[in-house]
């Protein structure tokens, strides 16, 4: 078994499994996804990655809002995407951490990835 080390890296296995985190944008958001990744380390045997918090906007429904073309308000979340070459891998990562992960098909170009790889020589 050989593990390698790519920083900064575009993701360059094919269909790769992408879940996104988010955090609300506070100050623990940080500290928060650094402690998901750290479990990440000792729960992920295969080949995966992952890329820094980045502040993105999002729509987010407004229900109490009584007009109806201002429903939609913008809300700041602090996301971060990880990749998995795997699909088991990437569905056990998901049931380990406590908020919601969603599986993304499509994600900022600008972002890099620091991937951990492992191939069986």
């Amino acid at each position: 078994m050989i593990n390698r080390m790519h920083t900064r890296s575009k993701i360059f296995f094919p269909e790769p499994y992408v879940v996104r985190v988010e955090y609300p944008a506070d100050f623990d958001s940080a500290v928060k996804y650094n402690k998901t990744i750290r479990n990440t380390y000792k729960l992920i045997k295969g080949t995966w990655g992952y890329s820094q918090l980045q502040l993105e906007e999002s729509y987010v429904n407004n229900p109490w809002e009584p007009n109806r073309y201002v429903k939609q308000v913008y809300v700041n979340m602090m996301r971060g995407y990880v990749c998995f070459k795997d699909d088991l891998d990437a569905l056990q990562f998901r049931l380990s951490i406590d908020n919601g992960a969603i599986k993304v098909l499509m994600w900022p170009k600008s972002l890099y990835f620091t991937i951990h790889e492992v191939t069986y020589e």
